[in-house]
């Protein structure tokens, strides 16, 4: 990725055309996704904007400013408030039919006046015709909220709403099933040693 200024606007170029062959064939197909995300979201405050293709490879978009949430000290920067604001700006992207997929700190920003900013929507999903796809697109937007709701009781367990611990307390299926391996397969499977103990005396 690029920075590029164009007139007043600070804009990101994302382009694959120099990687080698297989690398521009998938990057085509991920410009291709992410640009019609864009344009979905199109006019959503806090989110990137989308300025056009450049060639079959590239794209811009606005630059956001904002620094990522950081892992410690973020209750000495905000409140629980952001969070409430956090979980808005990801409604507004899911009533246009995206699904963001990779709702963590680093794609959040902490924009100069405390509002928040969602970027990296490589992975996002778009809902569209069919049960199926439909169905995949609500089980992501879960997996979006699900997350983001994480995020706050990291930093403000007491700030939690009765809505968003009945949230926590069912995770998603899939995330069931991952935990389920970790905790109970990959345990079995590959066992912690116990650590030995040196007797100084």
């Amino acid at each position: 990725m690029w920075r590029v200024l164009h007139g007043p606007e600070r804009l990101i170029l994302k382009d694959y055309s120099c990687r080698p062959l297989l690398g521009r064939l998938w990057g085509r197909w991920v410009v291709a996704r992410e640009q019609e995300v864009l344009r979905r979201l199109e006019g959503i405050p806090g989110v990137p904007q989308w300025r056009g293709a450049v060639g079959h490879y590239g794209f811009l978009m606005t630059e956001l400013s904002g620094d990522p949430l950081p892992r410690r000290g973020l209750r000495a920067r905000t409140g629980p408030e952001f969070f409430d604001a956090c979980m808005r700006l990801l409604e507004d992207v899911h009533a246009r039919g995206v699904a963001h997929g990779d709702i963590r700190r680093k794609n959040f920003l902490m924009s100069p006046d405390g509002a928040p900013a969602l970027i990296d929507f490589q992975t996002a999903w778009i809902d569209g015709r069919g049960w199926v796809r439909h169905r995949i697109f609500l089980f992501l937007a879960t997996v979006d909220r699900w997350n983001l709701v994480r995020m706050k009781m990291k930093s403000f367990p007491h700030a939690l709403t009765e809505g968003e611990r009945e949230l926590l307390a069912r995770p998603p299926r899939l995330l069931q099933l991952g935990r389920f391996v970790r905790q109970k397969v990959y345990a079995r499977l590959f066992p912690k040693r116990a650590r030995k103990t040196t007797d100084l005396d």
